[in-house]
């Protein structure tokens, strides 16, 4: 008997409820990515599509590691798959990967910056996410919201309210 199936028995004993379902939710997504993985090499021909596919479900099961190396593997990327793993890598506290495919990235559009900036504000650097915020060519509402949200969730929040007055726009988006 492995020490999975141990395990998950000596939980079952103690009726242990929530152990056992923070078990089950890893086997689902472990069973998630190997199904996932087994559906994308099967298929006779990848496009951008079915890598993103991929991409996501390392990305979302918590593998930033498989999700970077499989976008890597793409032959063809375009601002919006790096826009989408520059989002992953931020969202798992990997913002220099994710910086990184940012700054490989010969267009970008306003949702990349965003997700740039989210990734340094979500990640503490609230000065580097305010130099993003500076640097994007054009702002919006939703970038304002992002570095007001992050000085807010970092316990500054006499920055968060400076940043709220600073806003040039409160209501709407500008791209």
């Amino acid at each position: 008997m492995d020490r999975l199936t141990k395990y998950m028995r000596l939980l079952a004993l103690r009726k242990s409820v929530t152990a056992l379902d923070l078990v089950a939710v890893y086997l689902e997504k472990v069973f998630l990515i190997l199904e996932s993985r087994r559906i994308f090499d099967a298929l006779p021909a990848k496009n951008i599509a079915s890598w993103m596919a991929l991409v996501s479900v390392y990305a979302e099961s918590g593998h930033p590691g498989e999700a970077k190396a499989a976008f890597n593997r793409m032959a063809v990327r375009d601002v919006v798959s790096s826009t989408a793993m520059v989002k992953a890598l931020g969202d798992c506290g990997r913002i220099g990967s994710s910086k990184a495919v940012f700054d490989a990235m010969p267009e970008r559009n306003c949702k990349m910056w965003a997700m740039l900036l989210r990734g340094f504000a979500r990640g503490g650097e609230i000065g580097r996410a305010r130099e993003v915020l500076d640097r994007m060519p054009k702002t919006n509402v939703v970038a304002w919201t992002i570095l007001v949200q992050g000085f807010a969730q970092h316990g500054q929040v006499g920055d968060a309210k400076a940043a709220f007055d600073s806003m040039p726009e409160k209501n709407r988006k500008t791209c």
